[in-house]
């Protein structure tokens, strides 16, 4: 968490304010993508692969990498997808920052529809779900 850029901050990288605050933008926009790909949800998509013929759970995601990474997850997910287009077109810090947030935006979507967050759902949905039965009962145990 003390790693995590302040709101402000993260705006100002979003707006190439200097360059500490595009390197946090690009920190976590690479943490999320390291965190995207390694989610089984990825489809095996033989078009993903970068110019070196890697694949894409292959691929290290560098500084260096986070355009062409996410040029292939995007290709990966749908091949019409205008994030791939603009990130093929230009490198991610690059783009401006509408764009920058709606690519931010997405990775932050995917990771929300990840297994793991719909199972630790579930598993709360299923608690209260016991805990309310649990009320039913003990109330009607007081009635009696």
């Amino acid at each position: 968490m003390e790693k995590l850029p302040t709101l402000s901050n993260l705006q100002l990288g979003l707006l190439n304010y200097d360059d500490k605050r595009e390197q946090e933008l690009l920190s976590i926009v690479r943490h999320l993508l390291v965190c995207v790909i390694d989610d089984p949800g990825i489809p095996n998509c033989p078009e993903a692969v970068s110019i070196l013929d890697q694949k894409l759970w292959d691929v290290d995601v560098t500084s260096n990498t986070v355009s062409e990474v996410l040029r292939l997850f995007f290709v990966a997910r749908d091949h019409t997808n205008k994030m791939c287009k603009w990130v093929t077109e230009k490198p991610f810090l690059s783009l401006n920052p509408t764009q920058k947030s709606e690519i931010t935006a997405f990775l932050c979507n995917e990771l929300l529809c990840s297994r793991v967050v719909t199972k630790q759902i579930e598993s709360n949905i299923e608690t209260l779900s016991n805990l309310r039965r649990e009320k039913w009962v003990k109330e009607g145990n007081l009635r009696k």
